[in-house]
C-alpha cells in the first residue's frame, strides 16, 4: 500500500492508537481493544462529538492498521472486527440501542461500508 494511504490524522488518533497498540503489544487481546473502543463510544466526549465521526475514525483506523500490518500478523485485527460487531451500545438515558445512519452501534457497523469503499477506491490500481 502507498504511504499516503496510511491514516495519520489528528482526529481519530485515539482509535488509531488502540489498533496500533493491539498489533504492537503481543499481550493485548482483541477483547481489550474492543473494550477501549466501546469506552470511547460511551465516554461523555463521544456524545459532544458526532458519533458518526467516532464510527468513521474506528473504521478508518482499522483499514490503516491493516494496510500497515503484514497479512500473517492481521489475525488480531480480524478478531477485533468480529468482537466489535458483537457489541451493542445503548443510550443510558433511554435504554434504546444507539444508532448512526440507521444502523446499530456496533452490531450494524455504521460507516464501515462506505469508509472501506472510499479507502479502497483511493488506492491506485484497485
Amino acid at each position: 500500500m502507498p504511504d499516503s494511504y496510511v491514516y495519520t490524522g489528528e482526529e481519530g488518533k485515539n482509535e488509531l492508537r488502540i489498533l496500533e497498540t493491539l498489533i504492537a503489544d503481543k499481550d493485548m487481546t482483541p477483547e481489550q481493544a474492543v473494550k477501549q473502543i466501546v469506552d470511547l463510544t460511551q465516554a461523555p466526549q463521544a456524545h459532544s462529538r458526532q458519533i458518526g465521526d467516532h464510527c468513521y475514525y474506528t473504521a478508518r483506523s482499522l483499514m490503516s492498521t491493516a494496510a500497515s500490518t503484514a497479512p500473517d500478523e492481521q489475525q488480531k485485527l480480524v478478531a477485533f472486527f468480529h468482537e466489535l460487531r458483537n457489541k451493542t451500545i445503548t443510550d443510558p438515558s433511554t435504554g434504546k440501542v444507539r444508532e448512526h445512519d440507521g444502523r446499530a452501534i456496533w452490531t450494524g457497523l455504521p460507516t464501515f461500508g462506505y469508509t472501506f469503499a472510499d479507502d479502497l477506491n483511493s488506492i491506485p490500481g484497485m
